[in-house]
């Protein structure tokens, strides 16, 4: 089964097993555009704009590093003395990288490349100015209820699936926008997709005309229709493959919420990456439909939980229920609390890296971290790693834009965000291992009597 074969329009009414889907977004300016700290990214692109604007009224470009990033489009843009001005409420949260939360100024003026990112998470619906008074948003009842305590009601969730181009194929889940290479150039398979209301109008003459559509208004009272992403092609042919499945009947909203975390199952399957290696790092993946459809799509669930929200696992530790697990050893009383200084490091036995240990700063070192938490990877590296990789305080060399970690922690009032986050990825990896071991054979079964003819056209 294809999960997506071409761009969406109004001529046709499904494609692959997804309807819209997207690359990640591709700033241009990363060093501009994204912050640990919301204030910096605010400071940052308001001088941005600031800049631009005295180019625009001088007719003059500025070419200061320290004040601007000029990209192709916004050089056009500047060609046309198109105004741009800083909207404090285009900032919002994304991941930068696996496991890696920062502040995005979202703003498609400003944004090189958004590709379709504004169908599937509107910047009217996910500013972050917005949130606290957010009203009439969309929630997910399943298996992402609890996913994220902390933070706005779900707008959106997308697999974020890359391999084209890759030595190997990744896949993760998120709640946020996502950036181009969080998975390297990833496809983002949204659970749905949004679809402007015009004033004055509508896109149909009765909201919700469409099975599982919903009109959803923005605080700013820009209303959306709610499309699920999942096409209705997809979804008969599942319950045809399935008919004992009482999951995918009845409501199609949420029976296409099953086959999205099935979906999810079976990418993430050991198996199935060995089967298809050739295929899934030459073009968008394709998904057997298993034997055991319960299974994959339980384990999906799972992990959707357990990878988009991350944030939200119970830490590898005593606290949060394991008896021999990760503790915090303290050397000094006078320290610099859970603050990096620079990077986390391994801690050393003679010349040799303990990976077993992680150095936090001169007086805190994380010991008995289980050597299995590397051996499930996104990338090629483990959760961990990811933190360890990107959670570093440096200032970038051309525009000289701080990046403090720290901050993210302090702004949302949990300076130990970054300990935490190390405990907490041992626990993603070790559950992703334990879920994924438990699975069945794939067994795949052979394609359904109402197989839609592009997708056999397609797999010719």
């Amino acid at each position: 089964m294809p999960l997506a074969l071409g761009k969406a329009d109004e001529k046709r009414s499904a494609l692959g097993a997804f309807a819209m889907y997207s690359l990640g977004i591709k700033t241009g300016r990363d060093a501009y555009s994204y912050s640990y700290s919301h204030p910096a990214l605010a400071a940052n692109m308001e001088r941005l704009c600031d800049s631009y604007r005295l180019s625009v009224e001088s007719g003059e470009r500025i070419e200061d590093m320290t004040r601007i990033n000029w990209t192709r489009s916004l050089i056009h843009e500047w060609e046309k003395r198109k105004r741009i001005a800083f909207d404090p409420q285009a900032i919002t949260e994304a991941l930068y990288r696996p496991f890696c939360k920062k502040w995005l100024y979202y703003d498609p003026a400003l944004v090189e490349m958004m590709y379709r990112n504004a169908r599937l998470f509107p910047k009217e619906l996910v500013s972050e100015a917005n949130s606290d008074s957010r009203e009439d948003v969309p929630q997910r009842e399943m298996m992402y209820r609890n996913a994220r305590t902390s933070t706005p009601p779900l707008v959106n969730m997308v697999i974020d699936a890359g391999g084209v181009g890759s030595a190997e194929f990744s896949v993760f889940a998120s709640m946020t926008p996502v950036d181009l290479d969080a998975i390297k150039h990833g496809q983002c398979l949204p659970l749905h997709w949004y679809e402007k209301i015009q004033d004055g109008g509508g896109l149909f003459d009765e909201p919700a005309s469409r099975p599982g559509d919903q009109v959803v208004t923005a605080p700013d009272r820009t209303r959306f229709v709610r499309h699920d992403a999942i096409t209705d092609e997809t979804l008969s042919v599942f319950r045809e493959a399935y008919p004992g499945e009482a999951s995918l009947q009845g409501d199609p909203s949420k029976a296409k919420t099953i086959v999205f975390a099935y979906i999810y199952g079976i990418l993430n399957t050991p198996e199935y990456r060995k089967r298809y290696a050739a295929n899934l790092t030459k073009e968008l993946p394709r998904i057997p439909l298993a034997k055991n459809f319960k299974a994959f799509h339980q384990a999906g669930a799972r992990l959707l939980e357990l990878h988009a929200g991350y944030e939200s696992a119970a830490p590898w530790t005593s606290k949060g229920g394991v008896a021999n697990g990760v503790k915090e050893i303290w050397k000094t009383v006078d320290h610099d609390g859970f603050r990096i200084l620079d990077k986390l490091r391994f801690a050393k036995n003679g010349k040799d890296e303990d990976r077993t240990r992680i150095v936090v700063n001169q007086a805190l070192t994380l010991e008995n971290i289980p050597l299995e938490a590397y051996e499930w990877t996104i990338k090629g590296l483990s959760p961990v790693e990811w933190v360890m990789n990107q959670y570093q305080v440096k200032t970038d060399k051309k525009s000289g834009n701080p990046s403090d970690p720290n901050q993210w922690g302090i702004e949302h009032d949990n300076p130990r965000y970054i300990v935490d986050l190390l405990e907490k990825a041992v626990t993603v990896s070790m559950r992703t291992q334990e879920i994924l071991a438990g699975l069945p054979p794939l067994d795949p079964l052979p394609q359904t009597a109402n197989w839609p003819t592009y997708w056999a056209t397609a797999e010719s």
